[in-house]
């Protein structure tokens, strides 16, 4: 019956996992992800409620505190705000299309003083290389990448955060503590 000896998952939505007082892994919640494909300019213009066009932003950009848009692609990026903009899955006349990624991606933000260090254990990336995509191998799985003040914001598939956190995890030196 060992294969019904699951261990308990690390990943839930108050997620606070903290390694050796260097590193915290936590996962912010209530931010809306919707997927924008398209013209990005038309898009960030209808779902941005600030007067400020987004500009997708790239590998390690600093996100700030306000809504920002991850570029995936050339024509394609993840609208994440605090509330979920006014607008309606599918096709829109301007010239893009809107998929609710709520589910798609969970967030995962990793600070501390050896943020970068353990980041760059999982991937060759350059990280100030000034990548147009915020979209990167990262522990062979493909998630964005991006700064936020003290550390590095991830947004990765849903399915794959476990293995992306245990990876993490391995990555640290030292224990955890669950917080």
């Amino acid at each position: 019956m060992r294969e019904l000896e699951w261990p308990t998952p690390l990943w839930r939505p108050d997620l606070r996992l903290a390694v050796n007082q260097e590193i915290e892994i936590t996962s912010p919640q209530g931010l809306s992800q919707l997927q924008v494909t398209g013209d990005l300019d038309e898009a960030t213009k209808a779902l941005s409620s600030t007067a400020t066009l987004l500009r997708p932003l790239g590998l390690c950009e600093p996100i700030g505190d306000g809504p920002y848009a991850a570029s995936i692609g050339r024509n394609s990026c993840l609208f994440v705000s605090k509330r979920r903009p006014d607008c309606k899955e599918g096709w829109d006349n301007r010239g893009f299309a809107v998929s609710f990624a709520q589910c798609a991606y969970t967030i995962l933000d990793v600070t501390g003083a050896e943020a970068e260090t353990v980041l760059r254990k999982s991937s060759n990336a350059a990280f100030s290389a000034g990548s147009k995509s915020a979209a990167i191998k990262f522990a062979g799985q493909a998630v964005l990448l991006l700064r936020l003040e003290g550390g590095f914001r991830l947004h990765v598939p849903s399915p794959s955060r476990e293995y992306l956190i245990e990876w993490l995890l391995g990555t640290c030196p030292g224990g955890i503590v669950r917080t």
